[in-house]
């Protein structure tokens, strides 16, 4: 059974401020569901997703970093998890808050409208940009990523100081009345404020691609944990469209994605149950190939068929419908096996072979001194070196790795 690598629980000042930082974020969020759970006849002006979204963030962001911060308290990505879900209980509580005070006039309300409107900002910093540079161990992987950082940080300053003064940069209207004022024209912010987010986009992607740098480069434990990452990525690409359709619950499918991103990251850096990420990708590609074949074919047999009633009887026909179901019904487990199979061959050809191999009674001796030998040989070599890792860290020794 795969083991988690915990070492002992720190009594420091880090596991003092992971306890703050989770209690802070505990206080925000409950604060800003109970004020939603009272204004909901209140919703507030514009935003984007579905009412209390960043509660999803809050917690995920805040558990897993409290948790890496505790356990691996040598890891950063601990702090900055923590520091994530931080600003997402914030930025639910200021949200709320904000539109209380549109009802109300509560205390100070424009202010915490305005510290809203750019709150998002640091928040990304550290989930798209801090996480993927310093993901899996806390590092950098290359003095050559500095200026990424630097970049990164640099924008979004500059983005945040934007919007400090311009409420609406980025053509988005924040209903804030400005506390700053600038003799700059509003035309002149409002495309710095673009060029500041492109530039905070191309450091993005640079974070991004560090991925790509550690991939090359690892081997063993950590090409598994950026196996658990990338696969969180891969959600959030595909689901990104999602994120400019203007219906709150397309909305939704995109913020879950993204919190699946701290999941990942919790996995892979405590490394709890890190070797079934395998069997999770086989699924996915299975069920999300399954699922857009299926659309597919039931879109293209149900206008077949109501084509082919119009042609004979001249009215659409609700058997049409049944038909295909059923067509579809009676498809569904042959094709889910085929891509089954097909996706094990391409994740696990040695495997794979070694099955079919004991399918057909041939020895699978002669699978091994085939060309999966090399393959086979690196898997016993990463067994090993696991269990003795794991005996290292059961008697209480330095976590290794991440």
């Amino acid at each position: 059974m795969q083991k988690a690598h915990f070492v002992a629980m720190p009594t420091s000042s880090g596991a003092r401020v992971a306890w703050a930082l989770a209690g802070a974020t505990a206080l925000l969020t409950v604060a800003g569901l109970t004020i939603l759970a009272l204004t909901l006849d209140t919703p507030p002006q514009g935003g984007w997703g579905f009412r209390g979204f960043p509660t999803i963030f809050a917690v995920a962001s805040g558990s897993v970093g409290w948790l890496i911060m505790v356990r691996r308290p040598d890891n950063r990505i601990g702090l900055v998890l923590a520091v994530s879900g931080l600003l997402a209980g914030a930025q639910l509580f200021l949200t709320e808050y904000a539109a209380a005070g549109a009802r109300e006039s509560l205390p100070a309300s424009n202010l915490v409208t305005l510290v809203n409107a750019f709150i998002w900002v640091p928040g990304m910093t550290l989930m798209a940009g801090a996480t993927p540079l310093l993901f899996p161990d806390g590092k950098l992987p290359s003095r050559r990523l500095r200026p990424v950082a630097v970049l990164m940080t640099v924008s979004a300053v500059a983005l945040i100081g934007i919007i400090v003064v311009y409420p609406d940069a980025l053509s988005t209207p924040r209903f804030v009345q400005r506390v700053v004022r600038l003799p700059i024209d509003d035309a002149v912010l409002n495309q710095a404020s673009y060029v500041a987010f492109v530039l905070f986009g191309i450091s993005v992607v640079g974070a991004v691609g560090s991925l790509i740098l550690r991939w090359r480069r690892a081997t063993g434990v950590v090409r598994e944990q950026l196996k658990w990452l990338a696969l969180a990525a891969v959600l959030v690409l595909t689901t990104m469209w999602f994120s400019v359709v203007p219906d709150p619950l397309a909305n939704a499918v995109f913020i879950f994605a993204i919190g699946t991103v701290p999941v990942a990251v919790g996995i892979a850096v405590l490394r709890y149950r890190l070797y079934e990420i395998d069997a999770v990708i086989s699924r996915t590609l299975v069920f999300g190939a399954l699922t857009a074949i299926l659309t597919g074919l039931f879109a293209a047999l149900q206008k077949l068929l109501q084509t082919v009633f119009v042609a004979v009887t001249g009215n659409e026909s609700d058997a049409a419908t049944i038909i295909t179901t059923l067509v579809l019904a009676t498809s569904f487990v042959p094709l889910k096996k085929a891509l089954e199979r097909i996706v094990e061959r391409r994740l696990h050809p040695v495997e794979a072979t070694v099955a079919g191999a004991r399918v057909a009674g041939a020895p699978v001796a002669a699978v091994a001194d085939g060309a999966g030998a090399g393959e086979l040989e690196a898997l016993l070599r990463r067994v090993v070196r696991e269990e003795v890792r794991s005996a290292i860290d059961d008697r209480g020794g330095p976590a290794e790795g991440a």
